[in-house]
């Protein structure tokens, strides 16, 4: 399934639509700060909460940890390195294979690639395509490609921190 996510660019919160090939708002997620850990919480068209993406760990090391419906299904974090982006997911079987920037990136399940993301890149807000493997929940998938961006910008965004 193909899925388009835009992050609404210059707000004071970040704020991000997940559209289907129609238009159709599938979810949304906005910046919820009730405390110094930031956290970002994916809300279904009904406004009901169904995913969050927290920042954990340390300031200096953080990683980004994807909860769907209670239940913690992946934990991300950015590793150094001088030029572009490299990520590791933490405790299971999911892998990410990403271009030097970050733009485009393929992430794996147990050795078979579920999620192909890319990312336009001039426009308004940041904008992915997301194509989504019909074997992997659509909502998990929503909310790994959310991780990957809050791990991929961390630095740029101070919402994340």
């Amino acid at each position: 399934m193909i899925r388009y996510v835009k992050q609404m660019g210059f707000r004071v919160r970040d704020i991000i639509h997940v559209q289907d090939e129609a238009g159709i708002l599938r979810y949304y997620a906005e910046e919820h700060a009730p405390s110094w850990r930031k956290k970002l919480v994916v809300y279904d068209p009904d406004s009901k909460p169904v995913a969050f993406i927290q920042v954990k760990g340390f300031i200096l090391r953080p990683y980004y940890s994807v909860v769907v419906n209670g239940t913690e299904v992946a934990r991300i974090k950015k590793n150094f390195q001088m030029l572009g982006r490299q990520f590791e997911f933490l405790d299971w079987a999911w892998d990410v294979d990403c271009s030097p920037y970050g733009y485009e990136y393929d992430v794996s399940f147990n050795g078979t690639p579920v999620i192909f993301v890319n990312k336009k890149l001039i426009s308004w807000g940041d904008y992915y395509r997301v194509e989504i493997d019909e074997s992997l929940d659509e909502l998990v998938g929503v909310a790994i490609v959310l991780a990957v961006d809050c791990a991929c910008f961390d630095s740029r965004r101070s919402i994340y921190y």
